[in-house]
């Protein structure tokens, strides 16, 4: 079969697999079923359906800044630059923090299935990373435990009960993050935890007065969630009727909060300050090879997290902002760079946030990137 009958034969199987998904319940990767999992099919279609748990993977605002293109036996991870942030996520760490979980996503798919694979570098400015499958050898247990929780996971924005996490799964996060030449380092005091608590203070407030920040983050909040397939759904009080519960006086009137992009990053900031745990993820390096690093290893503590029943929040404008980012790295006497200060504990379920459809995403075979933008 030439490449063009294959990429037909493929797309209809996505399709088709996507008609049956939507069936079952709009189309939402959180709607997945496995066993639907096409291992007598061609590759190309074994690749389309491991490409519905690269929807499970977490991006800033949702913006889902992805394109792929499938190989042979691999999936080729490119930069939708349509979607990227430019004073949110200027270096483009979040960009490759999201690839990387991305990655372990559709890695433990692989892995379920009994594939294994292999990860590398794609060269810039559209490229960040490819996966190539291959028969794997063994089970992997762990893989597999992990696998299992990628539906729980989701994008906690609400407020965070009282109660700590436990101390031996505080530990097990520590230690895994240490087998992947990473620190996730604990604040070790109450000094230290108020310093961490008020550069992560620090950083939503300086943002609640940058108005191109707060423009970006206002063109990704969504009114209508249910014909939205990306940003944030949002459920909240008419504009102008918002009230803080913090700030200095210049917040302290209905019209300080009367744009939704204030009153999400206001509601953000409650979150920060209410949750029970807090911790700094750094890395050896700072990199885009290091980012990806961080993103997949992130993506592994939530779901270990999420397993035990406990969130996992990222608070990155802490990192995003160079003063704050060393000050974090000294005060924390930190070995290596921050990547991001994360946030633990219980708290109410919410809803998954909505997802592109693939064939938005999917490029042609040998499809030219730029022809997308």
């Amino acid at each position: 079969m030439d490449s063009s009958a294959s990429g037909a034969h493929g797309l209809r199987a996505s399709k088709a697999h996507a008609t049956r998904v939507a069936s079952r319940g709009g189309g939402s990767p959180w709607d997945l079923c496995d066993a639907e999992f096409p291992y007598q099919g061609a590759p190309r279609e074994r690749m389309c359906f491991l490409l519905h748990y690269a929807q499970f993977a977490p991006s800033p605002y949702n913006t889902q800044p992805w394109l792929f293109r499938i190989q042979a036996a691999g999936i080729d991870i490119l930069a939708d630059h349509r979607r990227t942030l430019a004073h949110s996520d200027p270096m483009e760490r979040q960009l490759w923090m999201g690839t990387g979980a991305l990655v372990t996503a559709l890695r433990l798919a692989g892995g379920h299935f009994g594939l294994r694979s292999r990860v590398r570098l794609l060269p810039p400015p559209e490229g960040l990373a490819s996966l190539e499958f291959s028969p794997a050898t063994g089970a992997d247990n762990a893989g597999h435990s992990l696998f299992l929780t990628l539906p729980k996971r989701r994008r906690h924005v609400v407020a965070f009960d009282p109660e700590v996490p436990s101390g031996p799964l505080l530990a097990a996060l520590a230690a895994h993050a240490q087998q992947a030449q990473a620190q996730l380092r604990y604040p070790s005091d109450a000094l230290e935890r108020d310093a961490v608590r008020a550069i992560v203070d620090d950083a939503f407030m300086r943002r609640l007065g940058d108005p191109d920040f707060c423009a970006e983050l206002e063109d990704w909040l969504r009114d209508d969630a249910a014909s939205s397939h990306d940003g944030i759904p949002q459920a909240g009080p008419p504009l102008g009727r918002a009230r803080p519960e913090f700030g200095a006086p210049e917040w302290s009137d209905a019209t300080g909060l009367a744009s939704r992009a204030k009153r999400y990053i206001a509601s953000s900031l409650s979150c920060a300050r209410g949750c029970p745990v807090v911790a700094v993820l750094a890395t050896v390096g700072d990199a885009a090879e290091d980012w990806l690093a961080a993103g997949s290893l992130l993506m592994e503590l939530e779901l270990i997290a999420r397993a035990s029943g406990v969130w996992l929040v990222e608070f990155n404008q802490a990192v995003e902002l160079a003063d704050l980012c060393t000050g974090l790295r000294e005060r924390l006497e930190l070995r290596g760079y921050p990547q991001t200060v994360i946030g633990l504990g219980y708290g109410a379920e919410v809803p998954p946030l909505p997802r592109r459809p693939l064939d938005e995403m999917l490029l042609p075979d040998h499809s030219p990137v730029f022809a997308m933008h």
